[in-house]
Order: structure tokens, then sequence, then C-alpha cells
């Protein structure tokens, strides 16, 4: 744009080509005197740019418009409701054209976005009329602390307040927000709220409140059949119990990670099928009246690891693994029934729990990894079929109650020297009674060793079979 020498102000660019994102304006200043750029009327074919004390807007042509970004200085920053556009009466003198009601913060991408250059913004008030804060709206605005959700708001973009580490005005979600995009407030670590109601959503992307440590109160769940990865991952504040609701399939890896202030009983529904990684990992207070997993199909390493308020029974999926570290770490109660559909439990998936009574391992299983059952302490009697081919390392190391053992394993191979598989194994009942199945063959070596002596499992009679 060519500015003559007579003139002080930019007021109006034409163009007769689509461009339907972004514009490059280039100035080229002849003047001695400082141009003025803060209300120019960009038209083009298609949109209208209108650049406003600051605000750059982004007409339609339906009456409404959308806040494309802002680069001015304030630091509490009011965004207008409507906006104007200018027009030529046909003297060369520009009046107030067309009014357009702000219905939304534009979409942006992590290299351009609505509050990029808004380096000194601390608050900012979002009117009632916008529906929709779009991608990167305020993307790392890190002295941002006071920020509105409109009443009238459906949507919340990828992103929105990504990192907008001291945001700390209580977070009200209104009835109207439908949607809430993948890391929309990502690790805005001081936003507060009384209860967190999501009910009336029906999208709800990953990441959305990571490391929202400072958020109270309960959580209250959409209906939408994923809760998504890392979702509510180190929410440590947030209080209460959680419902899963009905129509739910799918908890995602991490989805409630690290939610150590949950604190009432799980309650989950028969449609969900799905447990993720870590999805309750250290979720510490959470559990008390038991957990029924019946219907799930698929689950995930420490899935429950770490939730050592879980208390009653455990009721297991008819899975062919247990994954590693699954329980490690809860307080269930009564005696472990494991399914005959398992085949295999891996490292630490039952250890340091309060199980008592008779640990009986199904005839399929074939495998059990390095301390599976490490830790039970109140376990009394336990039972080996005779279908298992391999025992890891201190296994069952721990099982300090323990007064009875059940080997029905023909030939087990020989354990190295310090695997320690019963390690401290009647250590407080000081007498364990081992009786070997009519088809054992072999007892391998070291496996009633310990590190010492007085680790060594505590063995006071074994019943050979007289075959």
């Amino acid at each position: 744009a060519y500015i003559p020498a007579n003139s002080t102000a930019l007021t109006e660019i034409t163009s007769s080509t689509p461009i339907t994102d972004t514009i490059v304006l280039t100035v080229t200043n002849l003047t001695s005197s400082p141009v003025d750029l803060t209300n120019i009327l960009i038209k083009i074919k298609e949109r209208t740019f209108t650049v406003l004390d600051g605000f750059v807007f982004r007409s339609n042509g339906t009456g409404t418009g959308e806040l494309v970004s802002y680069s001015g200085s304030a630091e509490m920053v009011d965004i207008p409701d409507t906006y104007s556009t200018m027009e030529e009466n046909g003297e060369t003198i520009f009046i107030e054209g067309d009014t357009y009601t702000v219905t939304a913060i534009a979409s942006g991408s992590q290299s351009s976005y609505a509050f990029q250059n808004a380096t000194n913004m601390t608050s900012v008030d979002i009117p009632d009329t916008v529906t929709s804060i779009g991608a990167y709206a305020f993307y790392n605005c890190t002295d941002l602390t006071t920020a509105n959700v409109p009443t009238s708001l459906i949507s919340i973009g990828t992103y929105a307040f990504y990192r907008c580490s001291n945001l700390s005005s209580g977070l009200s979600i209104p009835a109207t927000l439908r949607t809430i995009g993948v890391y929309a407030f990502y690790s805005c670590s001081s936003l507060t709220s009384n209860g967190l109601d999501l009910s009336n959503l029906t999208s709800l992307g990953g990441w959305a409140f990571f490391q929202c440590s400072s958020l109270t109160g309960s959580l209250t769940l959409p209906s939408i059949s994923t809760i998504p990865m890392r979702a509510f991952s180190s929410c440590s504040g947030l209080t209460g119990g959680i419902t899963i609701n009905s129509g739910t399939t799918t908890i995602d890896d991490f989805a409630f990670y690290g939610c150590s202030g949950l604190n009432v009983t799980l309650t989950l529904p028969s449609t969900l099928r799905t447990i993720g990684d870590s999805a309750f990992y250290n979720c510490s207070n959470l559990g008390r009246n038991g957990l029924n997993l019946s219907n799930i199909t698929s689950l995930g390493d420490r899935a429950f690891s770490s939730c050592s308020n879980f208390t009653g029974t455990l009721t297991l999926p008819n899975l062919s693994i247990i994954p590693s570290y699954a329980f490690n770490g809860c307080s269930f109660t009564g005696t472990l029934s494991i399914p005959s559909s398992v085949i295999r439990i891996e490292t630490y998936a039952f250890s340091q729990n309060d199980f008592s009574g008779t640990l009986s391992i199904p005839s399929n299983v074939k495998i059990i990894g390095t301390h599976a059952f490490f830790g039970l302490s109140n376990i009394t009697k336990l039972v080996l079929s005779s279908g298992i081919s391999s025992i890891g390392s201190k296994a069952f190391s721990g099982a300090n109650g323990l007064t009875s053992i059940e080997y029905n394993i023909p030939a087990l191979s020989d354990f190295s020297s310090s695997s320690y598989p019963f390690e401290l194994a009647g250590f407080t009942s000081k007498s364990v009674e081992v009786t070997l199945g009519s088809n054992v063959t072999k007892i391998p070596g070291y496996i009633f060793t310990g590190a010492s002596s007085s680790y060594a499992p505590k063995i006071t009679k074994i019943n050979i079979p007289s075959s």
C-alpha cells in the first residue's frame, strides 16, 4: 500500500481476488508524519477485515463476525460485542457502515493466534454474544489471570487456554457448552472452581484439564463414549467421587492419573469395556467398597496402581492377561478369585494388597511374573496348579501369614540363586507345610531360599507322595 505524501492515514484497501485466511499488509510510508493504522477497513471479496483499537475483526456477511487478533497494549482487555465497518459516502468522507455482532474468537495455530501479541494482558472480558472460543485463542498467555467464560458459549477449541498458568479466576462451565477441545486448559495450574460440571458436553478432548491442580470440588462427567487420554490427569484438588455414566465404553490412558483428592466410591457402568494404562494410577483416596470389573474386556498396565484406599472384594474380568502393576498397592480384602480365562499374570499385578484366605492359581495360568503377588501378608494357603511353566523372582515373597502350600507343578526349571520366589513366606506364622502333588517329579533348585537364612521361608513340614 502506497501512502501519498499529503496523507497521514491509510483508510481503505480493496482487493478484487478472494483472500480466505491470511493478509500480509506492507506499508511504505513516504511521509514525515506517523501513519495512523488504528481504523482500517480492508475490503476483500467474500470477507471484510476491520481494525479498531487494536482488534482485528472478520465479518462473515450475515451480520456476525469474529475476532481475528488483538495487538493492543491494554492490561484489562474488554472485547466489544459489536463492531462497525467504515464506508465512503461519495465525498471521500468515511462514515460508520454496517454493524456486526461478535460471535466468535477465531481459531489460530501455534505460530499465529488471536492474542499472540497481547503481551500486557492480565484480564479479558469476553461478551455473552460469543459462542465459540477458537483454537489457540489464548495460547501460552502466561500473564493472564482473569478470563470469564460467556454464558452463551458452545465450544472451546483446542489449546484455547494452553499453559495459562496464572489464570486463577473461577471456572464456571455454562449449560450451553458442548465441546472442549484437546489441551484446552492444559497446565492451567492456578485455575480454580467450585466443582466441575461437564454433564452437558458432547465432546471432550484429551489432555483438556491436564495438571489443573487447583480445581476443587466434585467432578460431574459427560455422557460420552470415551473419557479421553489424560483428560483430568493430575487434577489432585478435585474431591468427591466419580460416576462414569451409562454409555461410556472406554476410559483412556492416564484419564484420572494422580487425582489423589477423589475420595468416594468409584461407580462403573455395565457399558464400560476398556480401562487404559494408568487410568486411575495414584487415585490414593478413591474406592472403599470393592471393585467389580466383570464386564471389562481390556485392562491396561497400572490401571489401578497405588489406589491404596480400595477395600472390599475385587471382582476380576475374564481376561487372558492380568497386566503389570494393575492392582499394585491397593488394599483389597477377602479372597482373590482368578478367572479360569487367565493364562498370564504380569509383574507386580497384585502386589501389596490385603487379600486373605486361600489363593488358588487356576490350571490355565502358565506364567507368573516377578513380584506378581509380592507382599500378600494375609494369605494363609497357596495352591499352585499343574499348568504353571514359569514363576518370576519374588513372585510370592512377603507372604508372611502363609501356613500351607499345595505344589502341583510337575517339573519346573531351577531358579537362579537370587530369585527367592517364596522369601519370608510364613515369617509371621512361623510354620509352613508344603504338600507335593502326585504328578510332581522335580522340586526346582533354589525354590525355597532367601537372601539369608532368616529370610528363607519357614517350612516345617513337606508331604511327599509315595509315587
